[in-house]
């Protein structure tokens, strides 16, 4: 066996030896890379404020979302709120979304989302900023993201109502790679509207006419016994809550794969080498 083919032999047995190793070592990474919205492992969060309160119908008030990054730089976010409604119109009007000013007035935040939409008894508010600075935003605690109010136009058929996050519409880019680091919403507010929910039916006490009043005999008192009267109790309907499923886009490389293939590579050219 000439030098030079010894040399080929000793180098394809440290590239198969080297190989073997990091194939048994990716195999035991995780391979499922996944770009999704809202991930179960995700760092930064939002959340909405107040998570509960009591109005009357004609009431207004605000609500904020926050928003916290776990000290990540992020290029940015958007986030859809949902909450149901009964009827043609919603008991519940949302208005007035407004970015938090201490952010926009840097002027690396261009936010072109602030939308209310209707549909399938459905109200969503979408919000959307994207940050052009080139280090990103980043924050370690809860920062005001944006402020709306709500009216109670009338009181709803089901009580309390909730507002809750929209896992699969609402996401937080990483600065550096572009990928969704937001944490599946846990965050939620329910606020009972007075007034509120299926009203008990009264139910008619039957009138009756008298019968013949009886005569006591002498040396008998007659004791007459009251029936007391049973009242309906009426059972509050609850509309069935609305839950967002995570829509999630499965996207990855097999790493493991590619390495055999270029060592099958490897060999084959190693062995022509060595054949000539």
């Amino acid at each position: 066996m000439t030098p030079k083919k010894i040399i080929i032999s000793i180098f394809l047995i440290l590239v198969l030896v080297g190989g073997f190793v990091a194939g048994l070592f990716l195999i035991r990474q995780r391979q499922d890379i996944r770009e999704e919205a809202a991930v179960p492992g995700g760092d930064a969060e939002v959340s909405i404020l107040p998570k509960s309160g009591t109005f009357d119908p004609g009431d207004s008030f605000p609500v904020s979302i926050y928003l916290n990054t776990a000290n990540i730089a992020i290029n940015g976010v958007s986030v859809r709120l949902f909450y149901p409604f009964s009827g043609s119109t919603p008991e519940i009007r949302a208005s007035n979304i407004q970015i938090n000013p201490t952010l926009t007035s840097s002027g690396d935040w261009q936010c072109t989302t602030r939308d209310v939409s209707e549909g399938d008894n459905i109200v969503n508010i979408d919000i959307g900023c994207s940050i052009i600075a080139a280090e990103g935003f980043k924050t370690n605690s809860d920062t005001l993201l944006a402020t709306l109010d709500l009216s109670i136009e009338r009181a709803p058929q089901a009580n309390p109502v909730e507002i809750k996050f929209d896992a699969s519409k609402s996401k937080v880019t990483q600065l550096t790679n572009g990928e969704d680091i937001l944490l599946i919403p846990q965050s939620s507010a329910a606020y009972t509207i007075s007034g509120g929910g299926v009203q008990p039916t009264a139910t008619p006490t039957p009138t009756g006419t008298a019968g013949p009043t009886a005569t006591p005999q002498p040396g008998v008192t007659v004791t007459s016994t009251p029936t007391p009267t049973v009242r309906p109790t009426s059972t509050p309907t609850t509309a069935p809550s609305v839950t967002a499923t995570p829509t999630l886009m499965d996207s990855g490389v097999s790493y493991p794969t590619l390495i055999g293939i270029g060592f099958a590579l490897l060999i084959v050219i190693g062995s022509v080498a060595l054949a000539l």
